[in-house]
């Protein structure tokens, strides 16, 4: 439970549906959940936080409503997107249907199946009352029950700004546990990567609307690279040292998109590293799920090439395969 919760899309119908055929009933979803919780708090203060415990919450209520429903019975993406549409209309209420639905008309189909309906009301409200001469918009909100902010970042599509934007966050001390990309027919693309903000000063509002202000203002300045943060590994754990590794495999549930895992020392900016590498090899980010297990890292990126399609060449595996090794020794 652990490993899907953490490692996969839980936003997805088909991997919940997997995953209801893996447990069974809910007798037993209700044991592995209390289980998984009991064995990540017994296992190490730093294998548990808030966060990898909404996902698991996430994960189990998703579960449960598809066992209500019946084994071999899942949602489609059609009557899900139709819902987390009209739950994300009742959410902004005054504003007219009709004007969200023609902002919508910009977004494919996964966009609504990665974010529910008051992450999808916030994107729609901040759209609709700024203007072009807005851009960059950058906005955040802090969730407390999961103890994370959830950055938000909307721009006329680069090639170079998930390298920006991941520099900046490095910069600030931000920890990034998920990022997502969505690009528009528009030629803007919306960025959201959820940081912990539990663990520092960030987690006020008032300093992390400073965040705000200074991501913003890298956006809008003509520096095109930061420097990374000067951090060294912890001396014990130089001692321990976590080879990197690097692997492809296409997506369990036929989506468009190459899986890349990322095995790694844990350490500050590995995120920015990946995007570089990605940037150079001219490969997209989609989706990623950063996880940290003590000093270990596993992490998850849903990627594809230049047209959107999945990462099939071979040249173009071993590019970055050799850039994240080289850059994450």
């Amino acid at each position: 439970m652990s490993w899907v919760a953490q490692r996969q899309d839980i936003s997805d119908p088909e991997i919940i549906d997997q995953f209801v055929s893996q447990v069974g009933d809910q007798e037993r979803l209700d044991n592995l959940y209390l289980l998984t919780v009991a064995d990540m708090r017994g296992t190490s203060p730093k294998v548990w936080n808030d966060w990898k415990g909404k996902l698991l919450s996430d994960l189990y209520h998703e579960t449960s409503r598809a066992l209500r429903r019946g084994k071999g019975q899942p949602l489609q993406v059609e009557d899900k997107i139709r819902d987390v549409q009209q739950e994300t209309l009742q959410i902004m209420g005054a504003v007219r249907a009709d004007v969200v639905n023609t902002l919508w008309e910009q977004f494919d189909q996964d966009y609504f199946l990665r974010n529910v309906p008051e992450s999808l009301a916030w994107h729609a409200t901040l759209l609709l009352e700024r203007s072009a001469a807005d851009f960059p918009l950058v906005d955040l909100r802090l969730e407390a029950d999961s103890g994370t902010a959830r950055f938000l970042v909307c721009s006329p599509d680069s090639e170079d700004l998930l390298c920006r934007v991941t520099a900046a966050l490095d910069r600030l001390n931000m920890n990034i546990v998920d990022a997502r990309v969505h690009r528009l027919t528009s030629n803007l693309v919306i960025m959201v990567f959820v940081v912990l903000a539990a663990e520092h000063q960030g987690t006020r509002a008032f300093e992390l609307g400073r965040v705000v202000e200074r991501l913003r203002k890298h956006l809008l300045s003509s520096e095109r690279d930061l420097p990374p943060r000067r951090t060294q590994l912890p001396r014990a754990l130089k001692h321990f040292p976590i080879d990197t590794t690097v692997r492809f495999s296409d997506s369990e549930i036929g989506e468009s998109v190459t899986v890349m895992e990322v095995v790694a020392q844990d350490r500050p900016g590995l995120l920015l590293q990946v995007a570089k590498a990605l940037l150079s090899c001219k490969i997209r980010l989609v989706n990623a799920k950063v996880g940290t297990f003590g000093a270990r890292a596993e992490d998850i990126f849903y990627v594809t090439d230049r047209d959107g399609m999945p990462v099939t060449d071979p040249s173009q595996r071993a590019c970055v395969e050799e850039q994240i090794r080289s850059a994450l020794p």
